[in-house]
């Protein structure tokens, strides 16, 4: 078993997204950040990785050293949009 002992100064914020109907994870939708080091960038639900394998459809989104209020728009695979409040060092699962 390996233990990761060393300290982090980097901050992160998770996101899960759920929906009714028969895309309950939401793939195909996604995620933009608007502050911090990520602020802009695109970040899209999926669970491909390589051949018969699946990955987490979570979305983390590394925010360096940024510790201000951050809040994520998310556009949903049928292009409807959301705005979800982030807060770092924890997951959140936004439903629409």
């Amino acid at each position: 078993m390996l233990r990761n002992t060393a300290a982090s100064r980097h901050g992160w914020a998770g996101v899960a997204l759920r929906q009714r109907g028969p895309n309950p994870f939401a793939v195909g939708a996604s995620v933009v950040v608007d502050a911090g080091p990520a602020a802009g960038r695109l970040f899209r639900v999926r669970t491909d990785g390589s051949y018969l394998s699946a990955s987490d459809p979570r979305v983390i989104v590394g925010l360096g050293g940024y510790s201000g209020a951050v809040s994520a728009t998310i556009t949903w695979p049928d292009g409807a949009t959301t705005r979800c409040a982030l807060e770092a060092g924890r997951y959140h699962v936004c439903t629409r």
